[in-house]
């Protein structure tokens, strides 16, 4: 009994195929002034628009990749890896913050109030909380510095991560890369920099919201 012979079978050439002529003359039309920067998909209707029909868009692109010429034609950028989402996991409080802005409806129509809220992942215990009439990222800055402040930041050796979306007022705490003041001694009476680790990663659980 043998095998497949398909794979070492010998084929007849389709009388269709493109000849040697015509499959060096693709390139040349491909690599025109103004193809150059177009792709198979538009070169056989732009060509077919003025008459002219070589090769179907198919046989472009064979024949275009066997020349190596199918990828990042003209000036077209090479892709580039995308990192993959940082996933925090949090075994214990003080590890990772989550903060975020939601509205609060008034009594008046037409108007909202906006709450600003940092909880722990790990208990989601809420450990810091402001309402105010605006949304500015001044008020998100203030809330930072305040619970940084009641729970003693400054004293950790390792300083938890602040998670946020890429909300406006998360850009500007990104940018100003979340430094809070608190005190360090209350007899030297100064004022000491402590850095929150701020990260704008969406979490990979079901649903945005975190309230």
């Amino acid at each position: 009994m043998e095998g497949d012979g398909r794979p070492q079978a010998v084929r007849s050439v389709p009388s269709h195929a493109l000849s040697e002529q015509e499959r060096t003359r693709l390139p040349e039309v491909a690599n025109e002034q103004r193809f150059c920067t177009v792709p198979p998909a538009r070169i056989v209707p732009m060509l077919a628009d003025e008459g002219v029909s070589l090769a179907s868009e198919s046989s472009f692109t064979r024949v275009l990749r066997a020349n190596h010429q199918t990828a990042h034609r003209g000036r077209a950028k090479a892709p580039h890896a995308v990192r993959p989402p940082t996933t925090h996991i949090a075994t214990t409080a003080r590890q990772v913050w989550c903060w975020d802005m939601t509205y609060l409806p008034a009594t008046v129509m037409g108007r909202w109030f906006h709450l600003y809220q940092i909880l722990y992942l790990y208990s989601r215990k809420i450990v810091g909380w402001e309402v105010h009439d605006s949304d500015h990222s001044d008020h998100a800055i203030h809330l930072v510095w305040r619970t940084a402040l009641a729970e003693g930041i400054a004293s950790l050796p390792v300083k938890p991560v602040l998670h946020g979306d890429d909300g406006a007022g998360h850009a500007e705490l990104a940018r100003r890369e979340a430094l809070v003041l608190a005190t360090a001694r209350k007899r030297r009476q100064r004022l000491r920099r402590v850095i929150v680790s701020h990260r704008q990663v969406p979490p990979r659980v079901p649903g945005q919201g975190l309230y």
